[in-house]
């Protein structure tokens, strides 16, 4: 198992996003923007030898599948469920589903089919294109969610039209 701590030499895989976020700022003289890390919570995926799940992680970030007891086939598109997620915590400022218990959590994710409101993301706060990306990430279909490359593509259209905007007119992104 490879450590999921952050290292000049040695950055995260590229095209896997794990389960929690903390920012990097590399000790180098050429670059001072820091870098977000996306590590591992409590999932573990070996695509080599198939699927693979260690499920002791956060029950608020877990993909609905995680939670389906007779579901035996727990793929890398849980990273991109808990990556929407992570994106809703970062806009909201709040815990998602805080105040429930984790069999609440669990029973409204993968039995109620809820996630968390995205109707609390201000179009200030949170681009239209931005919040369907969010709602895509969080597809019950594993197969229907985009991959991390499609993730960061989107990610680097809403950051390009954001500071279009910053020096022109406000329009929809």
């Amino acid at each position: 198992m490879r450590s999921s701590s952050p290292s000049p030499l040695s950055p995260p895989p590229p095209r896997y996003l794990y389960s929690a976020v903390y920012l990097y700022t590399p000790a180098s003289k050429t670059s001072t923007k820091p870098v977000v890390y996306i590590p591992r919570m409590g999932l573990t995926y070996h695509p080599p030898h198939g699927p693979y799940l260690l499920c002791h992680g956060q029950v608020a970030y877990m993909a609905p599948e995680v939670l389906n007891t007779s579901n035996r086939i727990i793929t890398h598109r849980v990273d991109i469920y808990a990556f929407g997620v992570i994106l809703w915590e970062m806009l909201a400022g709040v815990r998602p589903w805080a105040g429930f218990e984790m069999v609440q959590v669990a029973a409204s994710v993968a039995l109620g089919r809820q996630r968390p409101p995205l109707g609390v993301l201000s179009t200030d706060r949170c681009p239209p294109r931005l919040k369907a990306l969010i709602q895509s990430c969080w597809d019950g279909d594993p197969g229907r969610r985009p991959a991390a490359a499609e993730v960061v593509k989107e990610l680097l259209l809403v950051q390009m039209k954001l500071r279009r905007n910053d020096t022109g007119s406000r329009g929809e992104i």
